[in-house]
C-alpha cells in the first residue's frame, strides 16, 4: 500500500513553484495515487497517475521525484519558455 507518509514526503520535496493536488484509493493490493502539478495560476504543468501491486510504488516516485526536479532546473534557467513534463 502507499503510506500516506510517502505521499507527504513526495509533495514536500517537490519544486515549491509547483503546487500540486491528488489523492489515493486502494483496490484489494493495488494503490491508485493521482498527482498533478499546477503553477500558480492554477494551470495545470503535469498530471501522473501511479498504478502499483505489492509496494513497488517507492521506485516509481523517486522516478517521479527525479523528473520534477529536472523539470524545476530548467525553468529556473529558462529565457521566460514554459516548460512542460509527462511524468
Amino acid at each position: 500500500m502507499i503510506s500516506m507518509e510517502a505521499i507527504n514526503n513526495f509533495i514536500k520535496t517537490a519544486p515549491k513553484h509547483d503546487y500540486l493536488t491528488g489523492g489515493v484509493h486502494h483496490s484489494g493490493n493495488v494503490d491508485v495515487l493521482q498527482l498533478s502539478g499546477n503553477k500558480e495560476d492554477g494551470s495545470l504543468v503535469w498530471n501522473h497517475t501511479f498504478v502499483d501491486v505489492d509496494n513497488n510504488v517507492v521506485a516509481k516516485f523517486e522516478d517521479a521525484l527525479e523528473k520534477l526536479e529536472s523539470l524545476h532546473r530548467r525553468s529556473s534557467s529558462s529565457t521566460g519558455n514554459e516548460e512542460h513534463a509527462n511524468v
